[in-house]
């Protein structure tokens, strides 16, 4: 019971913040549950996307639990001992949003999420033994029966994958740009929405990649390949020598020749930060590599060396990345 009145709780907070009518309490007590995860974060925007009408799951699963979810709700807390949660019904709304989109979706559909925020990585085991590093702002989906009767996810971000070999059950991501077949290999992939290009970098053995927005054939990559595919409908294949797979393997990112304008956006989910870069520097194209594990004051200065910039510090997490006159 603790937990369903803590989550109604939440629900009517969230309620609150939407209309404006939270007090300082209230207020730092919603602060200090969006600060708890990231999980929490991404339901805080779920939600508020559902309350301002941005996005609807008409005709979907979610649709048809709604009143389910409310009734549910309504008879957890009509028998509860306690009173005090029971001024809570009128945000029923709020409340059906959240139980529906994790609760009520999870245990009648076997949805499975993780997420992580800007600057955090999480290492994940599936049950099949599949070993998957998945990247800052990401997500990983996919449902309570994988590794039964099929192996398949779906990415939003970035991730790597230490793929267990199944040859009965082929190992499946899907992302929004590209979708990647694998039997058992390692390979990384990066398919962030924001992005211009989704890119499928493999380590060992081989995958095939099929792109999902055209009818295109599938390109099959073998050990130091990567294929970027160009949301402009454009194609490339590029090679990695032993060398540089080793560095990928071990988490570092290897840039050959990537504009500032995309480094910049894997520094500020990699570190959490913002960085604001002139314009005329933004296409300049950089060679080297990235280690998370290091400083990002470290990183900079070699970034502004080679593309014959400065950068400085201008606030928390904020920084300016200017062309030397």
């Amino acid at each position: 019971m603790k937990n369903i009145e803590k989550t109604i709780e939440m629900a009517a907070l969230l309620h609150r913040y939407h209309q404006q009518q939270l007090n300082e309490t209230e207020r730092q007590k919603l602060s200090e549950w969006l600060e708890a995860s990231p999980e929490n974060r991404a339901q805080f925007k779920r939600v508020l996307r559902e309350l301002k009408g941005e996005h609807r799951f008409i005709g979907s699963k979610y649709d048809l639990r709604v009143e389910a979810a409310l009734d549910r709700v309504k008879g957890k807390l009509n028998k509860s001992a306690g009173q005090s949660y029971k001024r809570y019904l009128p945000y029923a709304a709020a409340v059906a949003l959240i139980i529906l989109s994790t609760i009520i979706y999870q245990t009648n559909y076997g949805a499975v999420e993780i997420l992580t925020a800007k600057a955090e990585t999480k290492k994940l085991y599936l049950a099949d033994g599949t070993q998957i590093v998945l990247e800052p702002d990401s997500k990983l989906s996919y449902h309570r029966s994988f590794g039964k009767s099929n192996r398949r996810v779906t990415l939003e971000g970035g991730a790597y994958f230490r793929v267990a070999k199944n040859e009965r059950h082929p190992f499946v991501v899907s992302g929004e740009t590209v979708k990647v077949d694998v039997l058992g290999t390692s390979f990384r992939l990066k398919n962030y929405t924001g992005d211009e290009e989704a890119r499928v970098l493999v380590t060992s053995g081989k995958v095939r990649v099929k792109a999902t927005l055209r009818s295109a054939p599938a390109a099959v990559l073998e050990y130091g390949e990567e294929l970027v595919y160009n949301k402009h409908e454009k194609l490339k294949k590029k090679k990695y020598d032993k060398k540089e797979i080793a560095k990928i393997d071990a988490g570092i990112t290897v840039y050959e020749g990537e504009s500032l304008k995309k480094i910049i956006r894997d520094l500020e989910r990699s570190y959490g930060v913002r960085i604001d870069c002139a314009q005329e520097l933004q296409e300049r194209l950089f060679f080297g590599d990235l280690n998370t594990t290091g400083k990002l004051s470290f990183f900079l200065d070699k970034l502004a060396m080679t593309v014959h910039a400065t950068w400085k510090k201008t606030g928390d997490n904020q920084y300016s990345i200017q062309q030397i006159k």
